[in-house]
């Protein structure tokens, strides 16, 4: 991730980044904001390895030196604590860009959050994958009650490519399991340990929303 960031700096300061805006670039953030409830900047950046990278603004880039301070620097404006950084492909932002694009992009970009609020979480191993399912179908719920306005979203594509991503993340990052390439070729490492796959559907959302709503009221 620090190499990424540094290669954000040097796009910045060579002019290839640019702060967004538009219609397009307002309705992601307001999607976004709507699944993950945090302050967002969204970066217009060339095609390429920073295309769906998400920073936080305390990622360094340089020793001491944090993206958000950077970017309040370069474009004048404001960079609360907290706030992510995503960056964007003139493809993504496009009004033209369709609605199957569009859906798999933006379920590329919440996936990484969702697998970055997962590692530096300190979860207990064994509540990572329940934590990953929770995160996702929280994300998949919001994406089938939201409304765009004005662009191409299909939340059937997002929820696939979502589940899709995440998927491979917990086999990568799962501590005790190998990665593997389909959730019928899961293999678990442990004799007794399973890892179940990563089911995202309007159904699945519902039921873990109800078991978050059961939680919620023992607290």
């Amino acid at each position: 991730m620090y190499s990424q960031s540094k290669s954000l700096l040097t796009s910045i300061w060579s002019g290839e980044t640019t702060l967004a805006g538009g219609n397009q670039t307002t309705q992601i953030r307001r999607l976004i904001g709507e699944i993950f409830p945090i302050h967002s900047i969204i970066l217009r950046v060339p095609e390429g390895d920073l295309c769906g990278r998400v920073f936080r603004d305390d990622a360094e880039v340089l020793p001491s030196l944090p993206i958000g301070d950077v970017i309040a620097e370069e474009f004048a404006t404001d960079v609360p604590h907290g706030t992510l950084i995503i960056c964007c492909s003139d493809k993504l932002l496009s009004e033209d860009c369709s609605a199957s694009v569009c859906s798999a992009r933006l379920a590329d970009i919440c996936s990484e959050i969702i697998l970055d609020s997962v590692l530096l979480g300190n979860y207990q191993i064994e509540t990572e994958t329940e934590v990953f399912h929770l995160l996702a179908s929280d994300a998949l719920s919001s994406a089938y009650s939201h409304k765009p306005t004005s662009f191409d979203f299909d939340a059937s594509i997002f929820g696939s490519a979502l589940a899709s991503k995440l998927d491979a993340c917990i086999r990568e990052y799962a501590i005790g399991y190998e990665p593997h390439h389909s959730n019928e070729d899961a293999r678990a490492i442990g004799p007794e340990e399973t890892l179940p796959a990563l089911e995202l559907s309007p159904k699945a959302a519902q039921a873990n929303d109800g078991k978050k709503a059961n939680s919620d009221s023992t607290i």
